[in-house]
């Protein structure tokens, strides 16, 4: 927040309110969908870990499927991460299930 956008009083007020907005998801989501050791994890090394990864999408008569490199630090805590996230949006009394995206590793080639 050094350098605001905007000239206007009301639009760095916007402007303020989205990012404090974005702060407290991020961390909302680092306190009770990530792994102990990546929640204290700053934002660029979570997009990395999470956000930027390269994946096969395939639509199935069950759902999409993704399909993500074998080998890499996403490896281990993604299949922890979906798992959680599925039994939170699963949880009793949340609506009728919806197809979930299925995480498979396609193993690495030599």
């Amino acid at each position: 927040m050094d350098s605001l956008p905007s000239a206007s009083f009301t639009g760095n007020q916007v402007y303020i309110q989205l990012l404090m907005l974005a702060y407290n998801l991020v961390n909302l989501f680092r306190r009770l969908r990530l792994p102990k050791q990546h929640s204290r994890h700053p934002v660029t090394t979570l997009r990395h870990l999470l956000l930027a990864l390269p994946a096969l999408v395939e639509h199935t008569a069950d759902g999409i499927l993704l399909h993500f490199a074998g080998h890499g630090p996403h490896v281990k805590p993604l299949p922890f991460i979906i798992d959680r996230t599925r039994r939170w949006l699963l949880a009793p009394g949340s609506g009728p299930p919806t197809p979930q995206p299925t995480w498979r590793p396609v193993p690495a080639r030599s």
